[in-house]
């Protein structure tokens, strides 16, 4: 008996070894697709500037236009100073004016309390891949409960961590992995408790913080909720375990009583969430009109973005197809079953991701405010989950030696897996970015005009370009409006301008202004020469010079 313990001591051990040896090399390599990150998407910024900055919005400070500003002034939005240090007032004070609740931003606070007084791409990466490296455990875990079987398990662990679309979701410097991770936890728990006749205190306890934490995370976490609470509430009822379903209901209403208490603004932020997703007449260069209002425009891009970001090899196809046929397979099991009174050894707690991912993609797919891979970055998860249990499940009615199955499932693993090794960029690295950095770089010390177009685009645009205007020495904040020959050789005479002027548009009405100062040229002949920025070729790589 000691003998049996002990064996089985040591293959836990010997799992928990490959398991760590698969983390880790996942965190490398994602540490090298981060190393290669070159630029920041607009809510990235957002993220550093509202875990730390004094307001929500920075072009709202009565000083931003119509000023000259040094490189300070906008690294400021980014940077924690050593004054700002023990000032953690803008995690909770910003999110109450933005759209999202303050977990995330906490953790990246705390995060960049390694790196007071410079900005880095770091700190952000580094906490993704700490969540990263949660979530592939919760996985494991969430594997065993699922299979029972460790090395389906670690299967599952390494097409996960190597697939495409994690490795986007750890780039993107966002709350999006941690938007994952609760989802997982949440699953974990529901397929944990699912055959448990007795709901626990220590359980119920664990539901409630799981809930808070999740719900403080981002507002999507509550749609995956709705789905695996409408399974549950449905087999509790099923199997007339009405105490549990009232312990169930109590833990859910607790937890979301605590919320409110933790974080006042968050019924009313659910409302402008909700009025948000709700409004078509949002204006973006990533949503189009048509698409706002057409569902199936909506669906056709959501499926293109599901093919680019996790069906991107034909290989991927055939499993899809097998996971069809799996799915046909295993109802028509389950109904032999019922009908012969017998129970299936095949575990149904699959139904516990796959509703509530339908659930969550259908909500999503037709209310998010744009077209986002962001958006359904979780949903790769519970998918990945439902097609690896699919194929598990198949290949369990085709082939008898388990061990087969294994190299079967570490194949399709593989073929997966590396296709996707050769894409030259992935979602969020902008590697193609760094020309354009090191172009802007060489012209730092040049006084730059950075022209807006209004107000209302603002919170985008200049986040858009924020990493653009941060590398020069002077800027000039000016509203379109307010630009004319006049104006500027007004701004012009405060600073020196030896070594030229930049302008810097950030895209709308691009060529009107350049003709326009290309015309004036005359007026501006004691300038040695104008450096023209705009946004397209900014992202392309480009510097005109108009001499």
């Amino acid at each position: 008996m000691e003998d049996k313990k002990c064996k089985l001591k040591s293959k836990e051990k010997y799992y928990i070894i490959i398991l760590i040896v698969i983390i880790l090399a996942q965190v490398l390599y994602k540490i090298y697709v981060g190393y290669h990150k070159e630029d920041f998407f607009v809510d990235e910024l957002s993220s550093y500037g509202l875990m730390n900055y004094s307001q929500a919005y920075m072009f709202e400070k009565a000083d931003f236009s119509n000023n000259w500003h040094n490189k300070e002034y906008f690294d400021d939005y980014l940077v924690i100073s050593k004054d700002e240090a023990w000032d953690w007032s803008p995690i909770y004070k910003n999110q109450m004016e933005d759209f999202h609740p303050p977990l995330y931003y906490l953790l990246l606070r705390i995060a960049a309390s390694f790196t007071i007084g410079g900005f880095s791409k770091w700190t952000g990466l580094s906490l993704n891949i700490m969540i990263f490296i949660c979530c592939a455990i919760a996985l494991y875990k969430i594997g065993n409960l699922l299979f029972k079987d460790k090395k389906i398990a670690l299967v599952l662990v390494f097409i996960y961590g190597f697939s495409k679309f994690s490795t986007e979701n750890t780039l993107f410097i966002r709350m999006y992995q941690l938007l994952e991770l609760q989802i997982i936890l949440l699953l974990g728990w529901h397929i944990k408790n699912e055959a448990k006749l007795q709901l626990e205190i220590k359980e119920l306890l664990k539901l409630i913080i799981l809930i808070i934490l999740g719900s403080l995370t981002h507002y999507y976490y509550i749609i995956f909720l709705i789905g695996i609470c409408i399974v549950k509430i449905i087999n509790y009822i099923k199997r007339k375990q009405f105490k549990n379903l009232m312990k169930y209901i109590i833990a859910i209403c607790i937890a979301e009583v605590l919320i409110s208490f933790i974080f006042p603004g968050y019924t009313e932020q659910l409302k402008k969430n909700f009025v948000r997703c709700n409004d078509t007449s949002i204006e973006s260069s990533e949503v189009e009109t048509e698409a706002s209002v057409n569902i199936l425009i909506r669906e056709t891009k959501y499926l293109n973005i599901l093919d680019n970001h996790m069906f991107n090899f034909k290989i991927t196809y055939v499993i899809l197809g097998l996971t069809i046929i799996s799915i046909i397979l295993l109802i028509l099991n389950t109904y032999k079953n019922i009908k012969m009174k017998r129970k299936s050894k095949y575990s149904l707690e699959i139904i516990y991701i796959i509703v509530p991912m339908i659930f969550y993609w259908g909500i999503i797919t037709t209310t998010s405010p744009y077209i986002d891979v962001r958006y359904i970055l979780p949903f790769f998860i519970l998918l990945l989950i439902s097609i690896v249990y699919m194929l598990t499940f198949i290949l369990k009615k085709l082939i008898k030696s388990e061990k087969s199955i294994i190299i079967v499932l570490m194949i399709i693993s593989l073929l997966y897996v590396l296709p996707f090794y050769g894409n030259t960029e992935l979602e969020y690295q902008y590697s193609s970015n760094k020309e354009a950095i090191e172009k802007i770089q060489k012209y730092k010390e040049v006084p730059c005009i950075y022209i807006y177009t209004d107000k209302d685009m603002l919170k985008n645009n200049f986040l858009l370009n924020l990493n653009y205007i941060r590398q020069f020495e002077n800027v000039y904040v000016m509203n379109k409006t307010e630009f004319s020959t006049e104006n500027l050789e007004k701004v012009l005479d405060r600073i020196d301008t030896s070594k030229g002027i930049i302008i810097y548009d950030e895209g709308m009405g691009t060529n009107d202004r350049a003709k326009q100062i290309v015309k004036n040229m005359d007026e501006f002949s004691k300038y040695k020469k104008i450096v023209r920025f705009t946004e397209d070729e900014i992202t392309k790589g480009v510097v005109t010079l108009i001499y």
